[in-house]
């Protein structure tokens, strides 16, 4: 609270290949994976251990598997941020987004994961600037490691 205000929480990106270094930097957030099953088997084994650690885990927020479709054949990024952002403004996916919105109105810091790189082309940015539109809250960025987290 500040001085009878509270402010909202921010909203930020990683990967999840990362994600105990990324805990470690904001062990408080609210940590949402946004991508389906197919992400999970990227990362390996320790990865899919990670699942269980997530508070959220939102598959909705996933691109479509024929949206994916079309980037494999050769949709733009331009056209592919269009048509995510449809998806999301369909019932499922604003469902999702109002009860983050919410989230970020209590205060609550939100960190949308997926497996892709960070500076890569992604719907997690695109989804952080949706949310950031309707909760009235700031995007923070990619969450990046500065200096090495020590390892317990």
């Amino acid at each position: 609270m500040n001085g009878g205000y509270r402010m909202r929480g921010r909203i930020f990106t990683a990967n999840f290949r990362r994600f105990k270094e990324f805990h470690a930097l904001k062990p408080e957030a609210i940590w949402v994976a946004v991508t389906d099953t197919h992400g999970w088997k990227r990362g390996g084994g320790e990865v899919a251990d990670l699942r269980r650690l997530f508070i959220q885990w939102r598959k909705e927020l996933a691109p479509s598997k024929e949206l994916r479709r079309q980037v494999k054949e050769g949709l733009g990024w331009p056209s592919f941020r269009l048509k995510y952002i449809d998806e999301m403004s369909e019932e499922k996916g604003l469902t999702h987004i109002l009860e983050l919105a919410h989230l970020l109105a209590a205060g609550r810091d939100v960190v949308l994961m997926c497996y892709e790189n960070a500076g890569e082309k992604c719907h997690r940015t695109i989804l952080a600037d949706i949310l950031a539109a309707t909760a009235k809250a700031v995007y923070d960025g990619e969450l990046v490691l500065s200096s090495p987290v020590p390892r317990s």
